[in-house]
């Protein structure tokens, strides 16, 4: 009766061991990596919501470059980019955007973005702990100098722009608030914790899984159970990742961002949905074979004793 009882206290926890599992498998291969990092953040920031985004953001800085207060400035800004010299502020401002989204696919600016997503790459590790930086702490404020994406961006539009941005666009001016240091820190927490557990928390599983066979009294039904387990850590990891995906973005007020923040978040947890399925799909697997192996064990002794009635003494 007590190795049953704790077959079963092991069963359960054996679910949040391997949700966690699957979460460090993830981080690791995911987060935790700067290159599977940047490649996956590049894939996000080329949808049309963050290209849109940067897009306004470095037009905005290149317009108040040119100091659209002075008549003459704009005039030259206009010329610069084979513009009608009477345009206003907001034609001028659309104009620039659209030709920004172009700039976007050039080298220079897709050399200066990756230096930007490596920058926050470090920054998320540290824990948000920085106070400088591309990616920084501005208060309660994380924000995101994209000072070198709207200068290669100038240069890229016309190369007389560059001299006007370079001159007169700081840092400061270019910066984009992305989150609260709240929640990066918080992500930044978990993110080192399971850095720091990558090899205890598999361990830890694979132990409590063997646990459970050898100390139960049936063995195959035993591995059933595991097999269960694995498919409901499945089942809640797609859950965790659904509302964690519902939820977050919505701490974020700017509703530009949010959609961003929701591209951001698909592209890192596709990678964890995969790995869902597939331990999903390996519980399942466990599930089956003990369930063959239990009906394969019955037939093989229910045979004996129908031939000992078939072969007995008849009156």
């Amino acid at each position: 009766m007590a190795r049953s009882v704790l077959a079963a206290l092991l069963a359960i926890v054996l679910v949040p061991a391997v949700v966690l599992t699957n979460v460090a498998a993830w981080s690791l291969r995911t987060i935790l990596d700067d290159d599977a990092f940047a490649a996956t953040i590049g894939r996000s920031l080329d949808t049309p919501a963050v290209e849109g985004l940067i897009a306004d953001r470095v037009a905005t800085v290149v317009v108040d470059a040119i100091d659209l207060g002075d008549p003459l400035e704009r005039r030259v800004g206009a010329l610069a980019l084979g513009l009608v010299p009477s345009i206003g502020a907001a034609g001028l401002e659309a104009a620039i955007e659209s030709r920004v989204l172009t700039a976007l696919q050039d080298p220079r600016v897709e050399s200066a973005r990756d230096q930007v997503v490596r920058a926050a790459h470090e920054f998320l590790l540290g824990a948000a702990r920085g106070t400088d930086g591309v990616v920084r702490l501005d208060g309660d404020e994380v924000v995101v100098d994209l000072y070198p994406v709207v200068v290669q961006a100038a240069g890229a539009i016309d190369p007389r722009l560059l001299g006007v941005v370079e001159q007169r666009v700081t840092p400061a001016e270019a910066q984009l608030v992305v989150a609260r240091s709240d929640q990066i820190q918080a992500v930044g927490t978990g993110v080192a914790m399971l850095d720091a557990m990558r090899i205890a928390i598999p361990a830890l599983t694979l132990l409590v899984a063997v646990l459970i066979v050898v100390i139960a009294h049936r063995h195959t039904r035993a591995l059933g159970i595991v097999g269960v387990a694995a498919m409901i850590a499945g089942v809640i990891s797609l859950g965790l990742v659904w509302v964690t995906g519902a939820t977050a973005p919505t701490a974020i007020d700017n509703g530009t961002l949010q959609e961003v923040a929701r591209e951001v978040y698909g592209e890192l947890t596709s990678t964890l949905v995969l790995q869902s399925l597939l331990v999903l799909g390996i519980g399942a697997i466990i599930v089956i074979g003990a369930s063959a192996a239990l009906r394969s064990r019955r037939g093989r002794t229910l045979a004996p004793n129908r031939s000992a009635t078939m072969g007995g003494p008849t009156t």
